[in-house]
């Protein structure tokens, strides 16, 4: 018996040193991981994980980083496409093209510290349904949801100050957006391509609205406030059944006039 439990113990410390084996890692830098399992636990300690570490690992499918790690760089995990959660407790950056690709990816939910997420940082997940910011989260750049298709809740941060370019772009399930207090400026083709996209609560802290930034949606009414002082001409492109609430002598009032949309005061 007591060789049997002698067995099993050198066994599971082998497994141990194996699994941490898979993972290159120096002064607290996760710079790779070659494993194939499923589930994986980044070791306690890490505080960054490096750009490519997972990049193209086909087999992994959860991943749980512990409070540590406050950076995921850039294309850390891209194309890792049976991807289908990650736990990430304490992480304020997100990087380009982080998760680009990560197409088994259906919910975000976060709960932490995130200041910021760069450019394409979840591009293409195109399974990707529901995505929850808490208030910590200041900047979303350009493109960051770009192509995700099946999204169809989106809850964005009280403090963002803008919507970048294309940063929802192209998608097509997208059906209510909320624009947070806070939010000043929704730049070029922000929701351009968002065709389920019926209903947009804009701001009264809305300054500008960029070309494109709503073009070729499904928009049935927008209400603008007068703080709005810039609206490109075809911020509104191609929604073709559209009615602007607006208030008298608005810039909101005239835009809709120059561009023949039926508006209504309120």
């Amino acid at each position: 018996m007591k060789k049997i439990l002698f067995v099993l113990v050198a066994l599971l410390i082998c497994a141990s040193v194996f699994a941490q084996n898979d993972f290159s890692i120096k002064s607290g830098k996760l710079y790779r991981y070659t494993g194939r399992d499923a589930k994986v636990v980044i070791p306690s300690g890490v505080r960054k994980i490096e750009d490519d570490a997972f990049m193209g690992n086909t087999h992994i499918e959860d991943v749980v980083c512990p409070s540590s790690v406050y950076e995921i760089e850039e294309r850390a995990f891209r194309g890792c496409t049976k991807l289908r959660s990650i736990s990430m407790p304490g992480v304020s950056k997100i990087g380009d093209e982080a998760f680009m690709g990560c197409r088994s990816l259906t919910k975000l939910e976060f709960k932490s510290n995130l200041r910021s997420v760069d450019k394409r940082a979840f591009k293409d997940c195109v399974n990707l349904t529901s995505v929850s910011f808490n208030d910590s989260t200041i900047e979303i750049e350009e493109e960051v949801f770009d192509g995700c298709s099946k999204l169809t809740t989106v809850k964005l941060p009280r403090h963002l100050r803008k919507i970048e370019d294309r940063c929802f772009y192209q998608c097509r399930s997208l059906q209510k957006i909320n624009i947070p207090e806070g939010c000043e400026k929704i730049e070029r083709g922000a929701f351009y391509g968002c065709s389920h996209l019926g209903k947009v609560e804009l701001n009264r802290s809305l300054r500008e609205i960029e070309p494109e930034a709503f073009g070729n949606c499904n928009l049935k009414s927008v209400k603008i406030y007068d703080g709005c002082y810039r609206i490109a001409y075809n911020a509104f492109y191609a929604n073709n059944t559209m009615v602007i609430y607006c208030q008298e002598g608005s810039e909101a009032q005239y835009y809709a006039e120059d561009n023949n949309i039926p508006y209504e005061f309120f």
